[in-house]
């Protein structure tokens, strides 16, 4: 699993896996104040997106996490599910059974990592690649489109939604 590489690459004692991914959840939702920011126009993209479309977040970090950081940015309302991590499921299984919890006719995977455009091409849909965020041009080629600014990403989703 994510959390076990994780405890593996940085060398915690056997033993103490779960001591130190409960101080790592607890932090991160203590520093949300401190470091979390959405990117400049994302809050208003995601209230106009959000009046044409469901908002589904499919991540692998920790679910409190999302939920606090979401809150703290004021966005929380805009996204019909918030999906984090699940032991023993990958970003492609949660996709897939959030698929089935809440049927589309039509759905795409956005993202900026390899993580996003495989779990989107393992589950069939459409991905773009938000090229503003953390990935590399390598894993943002992987998507079957590319937005390079928030207001790019915005209208390739208005006109995924309308066609």
């Amino acid at each position: 699993s994510t959390n076990e590489e994780s405890i593996a690459l940085l060398g915690i004692p056997e033993g103490r896996g779960q001591e130190y991914l409960a101080l790592r959840a607890k932090a991160e939702i203590e520093l949300i104040p401190d470091k979390q920011k959405l990117f400049p126009g994302m809050k208003e993209t995601l209230r106009r997106l959000s009046t044409v479309a469901d908002l589904i977040v499919v991540s692998n970090g920790n679910s409190a996490y999302l939920r606090a950081s979401a809150e703290y940015m004021g966005v929380k309302d805009c996204f019909r599910h918030l999906e984090g991590f699940r032991e023993g499921c990958t970003k492609a299984d949660n996709l897939a059974r959030l698929m089935k919890q809440y049927p589309s006719k039509r759905a795409v995977m956005v993202g900026d990592r390899a993580g996003d455009m495989l779990s989107g091409k393992a589950n069939g849909l459409p991905t773009m690649a938000a090229c503003y965020g953390y990935g590399t041009q390598k894993e943002w080629e992987m998507a079957d489109k590319q937005a390079h600014t928030v207001a790019e990403l915005e209208k390739m989703l208005e006109d995924f939604c309308q066609a």
